[in-house]
This record gives structure tokens, C-alpha cells and sequence, in this order.
């Protein structure tokens, strides 16, 4: 006899098995469907521009459009093409199109691509921004004497051709504008240029290229202006060979502010030009600047990997570098020749390459070279290492005048005292003066008197000759007259005039000629001296007659 308990227990089990069989048997009861022959619409996936350049409105063929898609039919697709402008010389294998897009029209152009297999389709828009092509006969909508380029009358413009910016007129690129400069092409200004970028919007030339580090892609911008200017802010060039070009002068100056030079053969290139460069970058040029019988003043720059001279002064450039960086320059950061008088202050020359070479012919009997408080490359260095990275080459060596100089980079290293006068505003009568050996009878030229005839003033100062004292400034509270460049004295009658020089003609600034005009009870007479680190010292003399 079987227990109830295990009687119950197998019952269950059966019952289990049942139902276990009767769910597997309804799962297999009905074969799954057959697939069935339905049709699957193609995509469009993309749709791109051959070589993925920037697409420009020309008005003729310009480029090729290809579209990819997918089909997992495998059927054979056709396509349609629609959008602004015309469409034509259509290839279904290759799914390309070749796109002429209206002459005009800037902005964004749309594109749209239809596939289809003969029973269904598949369909996508893209809209494409379309610049502004440049060239000789299009250098921009002029209004009055200004040509402007700017992101309102499109989203980018490309130099195709050479574009001249003609006389009197001024081109003017706003904030955020992308200018792509084809192969080969140059934009001349005969006019003036204002680049207007901003740290929010920079302005960029840049090669109709793929990114790369290839240098000399297109000519760059070259300046032949004569009357007119360049100020150039918040921009970048890259590819360039010479960047910009001043070889024929700056006209009424040249202004680089937080701007940067990159693959370039040469940044800045400048020959009797005024020259303005503040927190401006080179980096990967052939060269930085190279800048000849130039007046320049270049402050904060970053020179960075270049394979000549960061900066090359030549031919009597005269002016200030200071708290500039250089960083692995070959062979040398800095040249200076042909007579060129440049001070250095607070820059930082790092690495191991020479730091200034001071070339041939860079003047007889030259003025001492101003290279106080600058960083020399490492800490802790000696005055003979510091003298080690100054190489001359050919010519008279100019004395150089480092100390003090940084211990460390951005170190305090006290300034110049400022110059000192070792006399006070004497009146002197010497071969300077015309009239010496011959003056005219019953006149005394050693002393002030307002008769009419001019004396020569003068101030002895320390160190008068070095570089770093290179203002003088005289002022009188009288009636009195200074020569400050040739003058012919009297004026009247013509054959008894004599040219007496002035202070930019043969007299050092610290003596200049002057003549007190009657009536005179008194005359004050005062001369500033400034040095290049702004240190002033005031010298007044009053005159009685």
C-alpha cells in the first residue's frame, strides 16, 4: 500500500509533467512564417564636397557634390539632386553631381539628394555655407573710400585671384571673418588695412588647403602705400611666405597687436617703416622679422622655433625689444648690423642657441649695446657666461652693457638710475657755432644776450653717448626760438644768411642752438633727459640781460 503523503506527491508531479508538455506542444503547434518579398527604402546617408573645401559662389562649375547612401536590397539606386542653383552632369554610379552654385549668393545654400530603387525612396537636405571668392575684378562692396569684409555679407571669403585694394581706400576685415587664400595669390594694399578682430573673434588668412605646416602656400599680404596705413588686431596668417610686407615703407605706420604668424618663411619684413608689434606670436617660421632703416618698438611677442633669426635689424634700425620671449631660434635669436642701435630690456632668451649676433658693418665707433635685465637662459649664470651668448662678427664690437640682468624669469632687477647731468645749461661758443673764428665785432657769443645772434646751449651728461639716453626735450617760458633742425639765420636778406645746425643736424641733443628775441627782461630755459627706461631729470636755467 502506497502513503497518502507519497500517493499526494507524485500525483503533483504528474500533474507538472502534464502541463509542461501540453505548453510545449502548443510553442510547436504552428511552423514560423515564411520571409516574405517586401522591399526595403534606400538612405541617403551623407552628402559632402569633393575634397571637403569650403564651397564659394561663382556662378560657373565649381565643384563636385557625392552623396553616400545605403540599400540592403543591393538594388540598382537613381538619384535626383535639387537645391539652390544648378545641378548637372549627373553620375548615378559614381553618385556624384556637379554643383554650380548662383553667382551672389552667400550664406547657407541648401542641397537635397533623392535616391531611389524604382519602387521607394530615400531623401536628405544639407545645407552647405557659401563664401564670397575674391579676385582683381571683386575685392568687395565699397562704400564711399571703405571696403569692407565681414560675416553680414558672408559667412567667409577666398582670395582666387590677387585682389588690390586700390589708393585712398581702406579695406576693412570684422571680427570673426575666415579669409582662405588660394595657391600663388597675394591681397595688395595700395591703400590702407584695418583688421578689427577681437579676443572673441579673430580674424584668419589661412591656406585653401588641407591643415598643414607647408610654408609659402600663398604670397601673402604686401603693403605699397605711401599715404595710408596698416593696423592689423586679433589676427592669425598661416602658410604665408613673407606674411606681411612693408619693403616699400609703412606710409603712416605700421600697428601689429595680438596677432600671430605660423609656417611662415618670414613673419614681418620692413624697410623704412615704423613699426608697432605688441603680444604678437611666430612660431614655425623660417624666419620671425626682418626689418631694415626701420623705427620699431616690439613688446610681450612669443618667437618660437624658427630656423634663422627670430629678429634680424639691419641698416640703422633703431628702437626697443622688450619682454619678448625666444625659444629654440637658429642659430641665433636675435642679429643686429648695418648700424642699427637697438636697446633689449626684460626679454627672455631661453634655450642653448646664441642670443644676439652682432653682424658686420654694423657702424664704426658704435654705441654700446643696451641688453640690461633681461632673463639669459638659466639661473645662477656669471657675467662671462651671459657675454658667451653675444657673438660679433666682422666690424668694431660695440660695448655691452647686461648688468643687472634676471636671476630668474620675470625676476626683479632694479632699473637705471636715470642720467646725470654734470653741469647745469652753459653757453658756449665753439666750432659748432657758423660764425666761429669770425664773430662779429663787439659780440659776445659765450654769454646770453637777445642781439639777435644765436648761442649754442649745452649740458653735460654721464654716459650721453650710450643708447639709453635718447631724449631731450627744451622748452623756454620766453620769446626765445631753438634750431631744432637746419636753420638759416637771419632770414633776411638771403646773402647774409648762415645755416646753423640743429638737433637732429650734427648736434647732439643735449646742446641745441637758441636765440632770445627783444625785449627780454628774463628767460627761463629747461631741458628733460629721458632714457629708455623713462627716468627723467629735469635741468633749468633762468637768464637775465
Amino acid at each position: 500500500m502506497i502513503p497518502v503523503a507519497a500517493r499526494d506527491k507524485c500525483f503533483h508531479i504528474v500533474l507538472l509533467l502534464l502541463a509542461s508538455l501540453t505548453l510545449l506542444g502548443a510553442g510547436c503547434a504552428k511552423e514560423p512564417a515564411a520571409p516574405g518579398d517586401e522591399n526595403t527604402a534606400p538612405n541617403v546617408v551623407s552628402i559632402t564636397v569633393s575634397g571637403n573645401r569650403p564651397v564659394i559662389a561663382a556662378g560657373t562649375p565649381n565643384l563636385i557634390v557625392q552623396a553616400e547612401t545605403s540599400d540592403i536590397d543591393g538594388d540598382a539606386l537613381s538619384f535626383t539632386w535639387s537645391g539652390d542653383g544648378l545641378f548637372h552632369d549627373q553620375d548615378d554610379e559614381a553618385k556624384t553631381v556637379r554643383w554650380d552654385v548662383p553667382a551672389g549668393s552667400y550664406g547657407d545654400l541648401e542641397v537635397t539628394c533623392t535616391v531611389s530603387d524604382g519602387s521607394e525612396e530615400g531623401t536628405l537636405t544639407k545645407s552647405f555655407e557659401v563664401g564670397r571668392a575674391l579676385s582683381i575684378a571683386d575685392s568687395g562692396d565699397q562704400v564711399g573710400n571703405v571696403i569692407t569684409w565681414s560675416t553680414d555679407d558672408a559667412p567667409f571669403y577666398i582670395l582666387e585671384g590677387n585682389v588690390v585694394i586700390p589708393d585712398g581706400v581702406t579695406l576693412r576685415v570684422e571680427e570673426g571673418v575666415t579669409v582662405w587664400c588660394n595657391s600663388g595669390r597675394t591681397l595688395r594694399i595700395n591703400g590702407s588695412l584695418v583688421v578689427a578682430g577681437d579676443q572673441y573673434g579673430k580674424v584668419n588668412f589661412q591656406a585653401y588647403t588641407e591643415p598643414s605646416e607647408e610654408k609659402d602656400y600663398w604670397d601673402g599680404i604686401v603693403f605699397e602705400s605711401s599715404n595710408g596705413s596698416i593696423d592689423m588686431n586679433w589676427c592669425n596668417l598661416y602658410n604665408a611666405g613673407t606674411a606681411v610686407s612693408l619693403t616699400l615703407g609703412s606710409g603712416e605706420g605700421a600697428s601689429f597687436i595680438n596677432s600671430g604668424y605660423f609656417h611662415c618663411l618670414t613673419a614681418i619684413s620692413a624697410n623704412f617703416a615704423e613699426v608697432t608689434a605688441r603680444y604678437c606670436t611666430v612660431d614655425n617660421a623660417t624666419k620671425g622679422f626682418d626689418l631694415a632703416n626701420s623705427q620699431i618698438e616690439i613688446e610681450g611677442c612669443q618667437f618660437r622655433n624658427t630656423l634663422d633669426p627670430a629678429l634680424q635689424l639691419v641698416s640703422s634700425t633703431e628702437g626697443t625689444v622688450e619682454g619678448s620671449h625666444f625659444t629654440d631660434n637658429s642659430p641665433h635669436a636675435v642679429s643686429v648690423g648695418g648700424g642699427s642701435y637697438v636697446s633689449f630690456h626684460e626679454n627672455r632668451f631661453f634655450g642653448s642657441e646664441l642670443a644676439i649676433l652682432v653682424g658686420g658693418s654694423y657702424g664704426a665707433d658704435p654705441a654700446p649695446l643696451d641688453g640690461r635685465c633681461n632673463y639669459w637662459g638659466n639661473e645662477g649664470l656669471t657675467a662671462g657666461e651671459i657675454e658667451a651668448r653675444i657673438e660679433n662678427q666682422g666690424g668694431e664690437s660695440p660695448e655691452f652693457i647686461y648688468a643687472p640682468w634676471q636671476s630668474s624669469p620675470g625676476a626683479d632687477c632694479g632699473e637705471s638710475g636715470g642720467p646725470i647731468a654734470l653741469t647745469g645749461i652753459e653757453v658756449i661758443f665753439d666750432e659748432r657755432h657758423p660764425l666761429y673764428g669770425d664773430p662779429p665785432d663787439g659780440i659776445d657769443l659765450s654769454v646770453m644776450a637777445a642781439d639777435g645772434y644765436p648761442r649754442l646751449l649745452r649740458v653735460d651728461v654721464d654716459d650721453q653717448d650710450a643708447p639709453f639716453v635718447h631724449d631731450y626735450d627744451w622748452s623756454t617760458l620766453g620769446n626765445g626760438a631753438f634750431f631744432t633742425s637746419a636753420t638759416g639765420w637771419p632770414p633776411y636778406p638771403p646773402e647774409d644768411t648762415v645755416n646753423y645746425s640743429g638737433q637732429t643736424d650734427g648736434v647732439d641733443g643735449s646742446e641745441v642752438f637758441f636765440v632770445a628775441v627783444s625785449p627780454v627782461v628774463d628767460d627761463a630755459v629747461t631741458l628733460s633727459i629721458t632714457d629708455t627706461w623713462g627716468n627723467t631729470v629735469p635741468v633749468e636755467r633762468v637768464f637775465e640781460y
